[in-house]
């Protein structure tokens, strides 16, 4: 009793150590975007074709997909479909590529095959004998 008035309280300090740590996320941030767009640069300059993001419809490609949306520059978005992720991220990178497919980039999922043919992991053990790796 009578400390529910400090809970909120923060000192000089503290004020001082939460903006540095925020102006050194906006730092990391900027340095991010400046690769997207350099590597977007040499995609175009050698390619011809824009940047790709890969995306597993994990938090860390949210992240990567959010800078790359940022950056403004051209880019597509690529899936490589395991067969073994769980339902809740194959719907989540559905829904996610059909809004990004409705603000006009490009999303593709790429599906497996094993000479030539569409497999999924669980058909391919038996026929390899080990997990693919």
């Amino acid at each position: 009793m009578g400390f529910e008035v400090f809970e909120n309280y923060k000192c000089d300090g503290q004020i001082e150590m939460e903006e540095s740590r925020w102006s050194r996320k906006i730092d990391l941030e900027h340095k991010a975007i400046d690769r997207i767009k350099m590597a977007s640069e040499m995609s175009l300059h050698h390619y011809g074709r824009p940047v790709v993001c890969t995306y597993s419809g994990g938090k860390d490609s949210d992240v990567l997909l959010t800078l790359f949306i940022r950056s403004g520059v051209p880019f597509e978005v690529h899936n490589s479909h395991t067969t073994v992720d769980a339902p809740q991220t194959v719907y989540h990178i559905r829904e996610k590529f059909k809004k990004l497919e409705e603000m006009g980039i490009y999303c593709e999922i790429e599906k497996p095959t094993y000479k030539g043919q569409p497999i999924s992991m669980w058909s391919l053990i038996p026929i390899k004998l080990t997990p693919p790796m």
